[in-house]
């Protein structure tokens, strides 16, 4: 008997079989979390599974902040200084390099027997200055006052404090600068 090469012979295609029988209920899967990591600034997060499909196992990678920049930084100055009957006194001077600060300024006059008013002032060489924060005269004992001001420079910036003594006599006053950095 001889044999033929019948090829690539196939025939039609059958009709499409019955529905088989409904299969058992799965387990339920389960979700849990693994690890959670801090990664380092400026990476991805992530999230691996490290269980299998049905029962997964989540570890999380957290990357960390960038380092905040350090603001608070304070330059300041004091000095006592004689104020002159009638005259304005720088009491002491800070020099600034750019950037928003608080400026403080506080003098405290120490009196024998005075009249009239005491001023206190902040002054600065880009020509800025705040306006004067005054007292009254208390004819004797100690008198202090405050002055402050936010402001921005945008380059090194001497900053002042400047008293004024009313009527009365020479006396001693303790001049205090501070400027407290808030932001670049």
């Amino acid at each position: 008997m001889a044999l033929h090469d019948l090829g690539n012979v196939k025939g039609a295609k059958g009709d499409t079989g019955a529905t088989g029988a409904t299969g058992a209920t799965g387990a339920s899967g389960t979700v849990s979390v693994g690890t959670t990591t801090t990664g380092a600034a400026g990476t991805a997060a992530s999230v691996t599974n490290t269980g299998t499909p049905s029962a997964g196992v989540f570890n999380f990678t957290i990357p960390r902040g960038a380092d905040g920049r350090e603001f608070g930084e304070t330059f300041s100055n004091s000095a006592n200084v004689q104020c002159a009957n009638g005259a304005v006194t720088d009491l002491c001077s800070i020099a600034i390099p750019k950037g928003t600060y608080v400026l403080i300024a506080k003098a405290i006059f120490q009196l024998v027997s005075a009249t009239g008013s005491r001023k206190l002032y902040i002054a600065m060489s880009n020509g800025y200055g705040t306006d004067a924060t005054e007292v009254g005269a208390n004819g004797g004992g100690y008198t202090q006052i405050e002055n402050s001001d936010i402001v921005t420079v945008s380059d090194t910036t001497v900053v002042t404090a400047r008293a004024e003594q009313g009527s009365g006599q020479t006396i001693t006053t303790t001049g205090v600068i501070r400027a407290i950095k808030i932001s670049d």
